[in-house]
């Protein structure tokens, strides 16, 4: 089963901090009683893009990654004519081959075709990554009983 790890969508870009396996992960509290979203690594926390503060009842989107893993394809003669060898997912958003995002696309055909950021995949085999951002989903900053800043999934803002 694959693991869903988080990141809000406003920090979404070409280059992102590390995910968490819950929303919940990335919220501090300071000394001063401040709620604040912020990276886990600390190598992610120089970047001021990626701090937020908090209040309760403040909705964050955020969105999912699952990683599939590889899977093995082989092209032919035609841009149109290729094999692949293993299952992909249906839920399946993003394609890159060899382990070069400049290939990025967001399908199987679009990838081989290089109608994603690439040119065309040569004849022969390739490994493809292949993973799933989810679209926005929102969840709302609460504390609960104990103290404890949580993010909840709710229908939106309020």
């Amino acid at each position: 089963m694959t693991t869903r790890q988080w990141l809000p969508s406003e920090w979404m870009d070409e280059i992102v901090p590390g995910l968490a396996d819950d929303p919940s992960d990335f919220i501090e509290q300071d000394a001063d009683g401040s709620w604040h979203l912020r990276p886990k690594n600390e190598s992610d926390r120089d970047n001021d893009f990626f701090h937020e503060v908090l209040e309760p009842g403040r909705v964050v989107k955020w969105r999912f990654f699952e990683d599939y893993g590889e899977v093995r394809v082989t092209v032919g003669e035609a841009p149109d004519e290729f094999t692949v060898h293993d299952p992909v997912p249906d839920t399946t958003t993003h394609f890159v081959a060899n382990h070069d995002i400049e290939t990025l696309a967001d399908s199987m055909e679009g990838l081989v075709d290089g109608y994603g950021w690439g040119e065309p995949l040569n004849k022969g085999e390739h490994q493809i990554q292949i993973y799933r951002w989810s679209d926005s989903l929102p969840f709302r900053f609460e504390i609960d009983q104990d103290g404890k800043g949580r993010f909840v999934c709710c229908a939106g803002a309020n």
